[in-house]
């Protein structure tokens, strides 16, 4: 007699998995079981999201506190970044952290637009959030 398994198996989820078989014969005897193990890795193609990011309205200092900067994946997030340009940076990009800032220092005083970004271990970038700031530096 043939061994054969005509359904196939279908997980819920990823993981490691263990699976287990066991034969009966024509009289009803069951035998002992024998298990295979299988590690399910699904790709990753969702992007992750910006759940808020918010900066100060107004600051007298070059250096602003981030008031808040979170994001959410399918799998895990694996970069934040700041940007002055609303371009979207590439995974690969110099500057990305393993945390969320707690901070930016611009350049120079005036009305900023500062722009947010997150990206997950298979690269995938965010959309951005953006938030303005007016900086009027007192001397």
């Amino acid at each position: 007699m043939e061994n054969y398994c005509p359904l196939p198996i279908h997980f819920t989820s990823e993981g490691t998995k263990t699976l287990y078989a066991w034969t009966k014969d024509a009289t009803g005897n069951v035998s002992a079981s024998e298990s295979a193990t299988v590690v399910i890795s699904l790709p990753d193609n969702e992007k992750p999201v910006i759940l808020t990011f918010t900066i100060p309205a107004n600051s007298t200092s070059l250096t602003i506190n981030i008031t808040s900067f979170n994001a959410s994946d399918n799998k895990a997030i694996a970069g934040f970044m700041l940007s002055e340009t609303s371009s979207s940076p590439n995974a690969e990009n110099a500057g990305w952290k393993a945390t969320a800032p707690s901070s930016y220092t611009f350049t120079s005083e005036g009305t900023k637009t500062l722009y947010a970004w997150a990206k997950d271990a298979a690269g995938n970038v965010s959309e951005s959030k953006s938030a303005t700031v007016i900086i009027s530096l007192l001397f």
